[in-house]
């Protein structure tokens, strides 16, 4: 499976918990990544020598996981992200989870 771009509305932390990768296919390297996209989305729009090889977090550009068996991934649920089609023989379960605090 896969998910387009999206995040977590009325939830302050969300998590991904990786119970199998799936054995994703040689290859596949974006297999089943999970990735989240900058939030200053915009800011990448003219690239020059001043700012091509900024470090996070001062780059603007987007990170991406591929999950392994127990890894865990903590997030703020504001943070758009999406997950790319899983391609392996298989099958990859992950449990996504949201937090909300009560006032």
């Amino acid at each position: 499976g896969y998910f387009g771009v999206h995040n977590h509305p009325n939830a302050s932390w969300s998590g991904v918990y990786c119970v199998d990768d799936g054995r994703p296919d040689p290859g596949s390297e974006d297999s089943g990544k999970l990735t989240f996209l900058h939030p200053l989305a915009s800011g990448g729009m003219y690239v020059d020598n001043g700012n091509a090889e900024l470090k996070p977090p001062f780059n603007v550009q987007h990170l991406g996981y591929v999950l392994r068996a127990g890894d865990l991934i903590l997030f703020p649920s504001w943070l758009l992200h999406h997950v790319t089609p899983f391609v392996g023989d298989g099958e990859r379960i992950t449990v996504a989870f949201n937090c909300a605090f009560p006032p």
